[in-house]
């Protein structure tokens, strides 16, 4: 199984399916035959997921009110390669949990259901589960907070590389290795002129 995110493209609109996604990303869950049975049944029965539409292989899912930041598309592809963690590929997908006491619920849910749900996780910003689908595809659930104000103002987020205190030992060799990376403003864009 592997994930892809992008837009959708080429559907029939006459159908409800939007010829074209907003700029937003869906989630593409590209499988074998057994496995979207099984995912398909566990975003259903598990995850609270509803089928929104079909054409050929690919099968929508939605849930909540719908729109571009609920949806999941499931294509079946037996012929395709199997997927593996790897360069260009999608580690995990994840989905949000408003505070802690949600993530409880989500967390026995998944596990009456029969998932093999981790302990929550503290990642410093925020605190996840994950469990893996039937498929193999890799689903974290991750809390809002604390969020990412922890250690900076709102004005100084990403002027500077912040890490979780674990990572700090590693800070010289991040600092020197990682690539600088470059928000456009509209100050360099010329966007709002």
């Amino acid at each position: 199984m592997c994930c892809r995110i992008g837009p959708l493209r080429g559907a029939n609109i006459d159908s409800g399916w939007e010829a074209e996604m907003p700029k937003k990303p869906v989630i593409s869950i590209v499988d074998d035959d057994q496995s979207v049975r099984e995912g398909t049944m566990d975003l259903v029965n598990a995850m609270g997921f509803r089928m929104a539409g079909q054409d050929g292989r690919r099968t929508r899912f939605e849930t909540g009110e719908g729109g571009p930041h609920a949806l999941v598309d499931v294509v079946e592809s037996p012929e395709g390669p199997v997927g593996e963690e790897s360069i260009g590929t999608v580690h995990h997908v994840a989905w949000r949990a408003s505070d802690p006491a949600h993530q409880k619920e989500w967390r026995e849910v998944l596990v009456k259901a029969g998932r093999n749900v981790t302990p929550v996780i503290d990642r410093y910003y925020f605190k996840s589960i994950y469990s893996r689908e039937p498929g193999g595809v890799l689903f974290e659930i991750a809390t809002d907070g604390p969020g990412f104000t922890v250690d900076e103002t709102v004005e100084s987020l990403g002027s500077s590389l912040s890490l979780p205190p674990w990572f700090q030992v590693r800070r010289d060799r991040l600092d020197e290795t990682l690539p600088p990376i470059v928000v456009p403003t509209t100050a360099t864009t010329g966007a709002g002129y």
